[in-house]
Order: structure tokens, then sequence, then C-alpha cells
């Protein structure tokens, strides 16, 4: 696969964490990441999610473009940011559930 391939699917990634993110703090969930928390808490959480989302895609982009990084790192970035994805998802089934059982 292509630089560009791994770049579309980190960009994709990262919106997913933003949706899931979004979704599990919609039904009562925290945010571990204190960084994350200070920006929801300076810019609101759309606002935050935006600059977090987009400036860690456009930082990426920039160190593939100055070949600081290459495409085993970006890789492995991949594979944890599916990581967080999942871990996000988990984290929302079990907030629905506790908003379900209170209801």
């Amino acid at each position: 696969m292509s630089q560009v391939a791994y770049m579309v699917i980190f960009g994709f990634l990262n919106i997913l964490d933003a949706w899931t993110t979004w979704q599990v703090l919609r039904f009562g969930g925290k945010e571990v990441n204190p960084e994350l928390r200070l920006l929801f808490t300076k810019f609101g959480l759309r606002i935050g999610l935006a600059i977090a989302k987009i400036g860690v895609v456009l930082v990426v982009w920039l160190l593939m473009y100055k070949h600081v990084l290459n495409e085993d790192i970006l890789i492995w970035m991949n594979f944890g940011y599916l990581g967080l994805v999942a871990n996000n998802m988990y984290q929302l089934m079990k907030q629905k559930e506790i908003v379900n059982n209170n209801q």
C-alpha cells in the first residue's frame, strides 16, 4: 500500500475516533485524556474535537511529507487508532447499557 492510502486510513480512523468519543461523552462517559479534557473545557466538545483531530492529522501528514515518519510507523499508528476506536465502541455499549438500565 502507498503512504497516501495509509494517510487516508489514518484520517478515517481519526474521524471514527472523534465520532465515537462524541457518542461516549453524550451518553455520560468521561474523557480520560487530560489534554482533551482541557480542550473541551476551553472550547467545547465540538470545537475541541475538531482542533484535536485536525491537528493530529495535519502534524502526521507534515511528518510523513518531511520523511520523519515512514510507512511502518504510520501502520502502527493506524493499529493504535483502531484500538482507540474499538475501546470507544466498548465504552459506548457500556454507557448505553447503563442509560437503558436506569430508565
